[in-house]
């Protein structure tokens, strides 16, 4: 799990954070929750994934999470974005991501911004243009 220089406790001045480097890992909830004001969020760290273990993002600490930016990823968990229901820009640009899920959107209603450039993608589901 990639979570052993993060802190504990409770980090709430912290409103941007930044996860980069080149060892993967799985990421899950508990990587994020000292972070419960973050707005802005960007990973990339190659050859990580998100758990598949509950919601990589827990709904009470981050609620605020307004810009989340992800690269390095090969496919999109389905619970990836079910806590962040007030998330406004969503760039996953730059990825290998080939297929998205219908639902991949039901979870963001405020969503302003989609950037998915420069992925290995053949198709947009039905409905998820209705999400657009």
């Amino acid at each position: 799990f990639i979570s052993s220089s993060i802190p504990t406790g409770n980090l709430p001045y912290v409103s941007s954070l930044e996860i980069r480097g080149q060892i993967g890992g799985v990421m899950d909830s508990s990587l994020f929750q000292p972070f419960n004001n973050l707005t802005g969020l960007f990973i990339n760290v190659p050859g990580s994934s998100f758990s598949s273990d509950g919601d990589p993002f827990d709904a009470n600490s981050q609620a605020s999470l307004q810009l989340l930016q992800i690269q390095a990823l090969e496919s999109i968990p389905p619970n990836l974005l079910s806590g962040l229901s007030l998330l406004l820009d969503l760039d996953l640009s730059n990825n290998t991501i080939t297929t998205l899920e219908e639902t991949f959107l039901s979870h963001t209603p405020h969503l302003q911004y989609l950037h998915l450039h420069n992925n290995d993608l053949n198709a947009l589901p039905s409905l998820f243009l209705k999400h657009v």
